[in-house]
């Protein structure tokens, strides 16, 4: 009978542990039409992805969006494992 209430903490902890992993990973959107100071939502992105990789952190995703980025990338922070920030061309999605 015991293992029928451990099963429920074992799971009931599992899905916290999952959610609390990801639950501060968002996305960061960068469009040659974005702003510097936006928000870098889908529909207010930043102008650069030096902006985005610099306020980008460890399991973030920056979405680049098709255009052309004269630029040098040098983010300030990396991560480990999974939690490095991930660069994806907008095209991939």
């Amino acid at each position: 009978m015991l293992l029928r209430p451990r099963m429920r903490l074992v799971l009931a902890c599992l899905i916290a542990i999952a959610g609390a992993r990801t639950a501060g990973a968002r996305e960061i959107h960068v469009s040659t039409k974005g702003q510097k100071q936006a928000s870098g939502s889908v529909t207010d992105p930043l102008s650069s992805i030096n902006l985005a990789a610099f306020v980008a952190q460890p399991g973030d995703t920056i979405i680049v969006h098709a255009g052309t980025y004269r630029e040098y990338v040098k983010p300030p922070r990396g991560g480990t494992g999974e939690k490095n920030p991930n660069h994806l061309p907008r095209s991939s999605r």
